[in-house]
């Protein structure tokens, strides 16, 4: 019975996973935990050509750091973290990040699913703006 159970539960989890809707978004990584702040793509921002979620990241740790879900003593770029875009002309994905969460492939992996991202139309790089204190050297 339990078995059965387990499994019903496993095939509602994939068919979520299949109707959800992909995101947008910013995120951290912050002692082992990922924080994500997405937007559905359908109600996604357009800035030139990338759909995008208007927060940013200082506002989005301010956040974090008022419920004490990452410490207080810590600025928000120094935190390794990333953003979600989508590329309106080429029609992906691209989630650029910090080189300490791009090298860690269950992380990307786990950002990839939580923002409901298809492995197939997403892009994985770096971006110069987000480059924690430990990626600098």
């Amino acid at each position: 019975m339990l078995s059965r159970i387990a499994a019903q539960n496993e095939a509602r989890r994939v068919a979520r996973k299949r109707t959800a809707a992909p995101q947008v978004g910013i995120f951290f990584v912050c002692g082992g935990h990922l924080w994500v702040d997405g937007t559905p793509l359908n109600e996604a921002v357009l800035y030139g050509n990338l759909k995008t979620h208007d927060k940013g990241h200082d506002a989005f740790w301010e956040e974090l750091q008022k419920t004490r879900a990452v410490p207080l003593d810590t600025e928000y770029d120094e935190a390794p973290r990333g953003r979600v875009a989508y590329d309106a002309n080429k029609l992906i994905f691209l989630v650029l990040a910090d080189k300490c969460i791009r090298k860690d492939e269950h992380m990307v992996g786990k950002i990839l699913d939580v923002m409901h991202l298809p492995p197939a139309q997403t892009s994985v790089g770096p971006d110069s703006h987000y480059r924690c204190p430990g990626c600098m050297h």
